[in-house]
């Protein structure tokens, strides 16, 4: 469902496809996810980004921050780039065909994001970043990814992902020298 969901979207997804692409009875499908498609959708966006939030952890921990996610970027670039710019973006897919559609979808969307945004921000913070710059700097690169993931699919290549990348690492590496400079106070 996720795969199909990222290169088509939601709507132009359909039932018959998903049944067939899993090779799962339609019975299955109906008891395992009684609320159809959109509760299947709903699990592919919950599972999509528990996974990426958890890689997203994994990525930062222990490591420089500013590095860490112009390579994570970099990751996804590649993977838009492997599939032609036909993958990549599921969660921005879903929340920009459901946002005036479908409430329950839209919610999951924004939770989805809520999580992404966390598994930015909790390293951040740990680094020694305040944490309300850790936050909003934890939503921006958020929103810069999607955003970049969107325009690298529309272009099919990767250098709008990985100028994002370049442009993230640099504004993460100028927050932490700050922090480091206020946290070391000043000079005697």
């Amino acid at each position: 469902m996720a795969r199909l969901m990222e290169s088509r979207g939601y709507f132009a997804t359909g039932l018959n496809e998903i049944l067939r692409e899993s090779a799962t009875p339609r019975g299955s499908l109906y008891y395992h996810f009684p609320g159809g498609k959109e509760e299947l959708a709903i699990a592919a966006i919950r599972e999509t980004a528990s996974n990426m939030a958890e890689r997203t952890r994994a990525m930062l921990f222990g490591l420089d921050p500013a590095a860490a996610i112009e390579s994570f970027i970099a990751e996804i670039a590649r993977h838009v780039t492997e599939t032609a710019g036909q993958a990549g973006g599921l969660i921005a897919a879903v929340a920009i065909e459901s946002s005036s559609t479908s409430p329950r979808l839209s919610e999951e969307c924004c939770l989805a994001y809520v999580k992404l945004r966390e598994a930015f921000q909790k390293p951040l913070e740990e680094t020694g970043i305040e944490a309300e710059q850790a936050e909003e700097l934890a939503t921006f690169i958020v929103a810069a990814v999607e955003g970049a993931i969107i325009l690298a699919r529309t272009e099919r290549g990767p250098r709008v992902m990985r100028l994002v990348g370049r442009q993230l690492a640099a504004l993460v590496s100028q927050a932490l020298l700050a922090a480091h400079a206020k946290n070391r106070g000043p000079a005697m």
